[in-house]
């Protein structure tokens, strides 16, 4: 599970994207929410993924935030 603070303004929902590359060259999920957290299933054992967040409103998207990366578990 990741978790952020709360995105300045109002926000109508969040995007998370997670990947196994740091770039982003290629997505491995996506998620919107409307709270601060996101819950990603069925990823690999052992595996760091990295992740990046956004607002998004009726005003448009927020950029991305920088990227933060997490291990999975051993299975």
């Amino acid at each position: 599970t990741i978790h952020w603070r709360l995105a300045q303004g109002l926000p109508a929902f969040y995007e998370v994207q997670i990947s196994t590359d740091s770039t982003f060259q290629s997505v491995t999920q996506t998620r919107t929410t409307t709270i601060t957290s996101a819950q990603f299933n069925n990823l690999l054992p052992n595996t760091i993924y990295y992740y990046r967040i956004r607002a998004v409103n009726q005003q448009g998207n927020s950029p991305f935030s920088s990227v933060g990366q997490q291990r999975t578990k051993d299975k």
